[in-house]
């Protein structure tokens, strides 16, 4: 990711969720002229003031570097989540089984009538 791409995205996750840099300067005790140099793409933040925008955005560092195109969801839905919850309670033999599973269906473009 490019300089200009991190701050870029640092407003775009800003503005996706509803908030403004003030708000963001408030609730995470980064000083609003540190963010404006961020935005404004002055300096880049450190690990740590990035750790806390992703803190405050409810996003991981991972989910934060991200790269998707605008069809894919940068966000889990509550059925994802789900399922990754129920993925993580069950063994790892089992894991197995369900990825091979879900590789089949992919490959085989199997369609599932609801």
């Amino acid at each position: 990711m490019q300089d200009l791409e991190i701050n870029s995205r640092i407003r775009q996750l800003i503005t996706d969720k509803g908030y403004t840099i003030y708000q963001l300067s408030k609730e995470s005790s980064i000083p609003l002229s540190t963010l404006y140099g961020i935005i404004n793409n002055v300096y880049l933040p450190s690990i740590h003031t990035l750790t806390i925008i992703c803190k405050f955005l409810n996003v991981t560092m991972g989910e934060f570097f991200l790269e998707c195109s605008s069809e894919d969801p940068l966000y889990l839905s509550p059925s994802e989540e789900h399922h990754i919850f129920l993925y993580r309670s069950i063994s790892s033999r089992l894991q197995n089984h369900i990825d091979e599973y879900l590789l089949l269906l992919r490959d085989t473009n199997v369609s599932i009538h609801e």
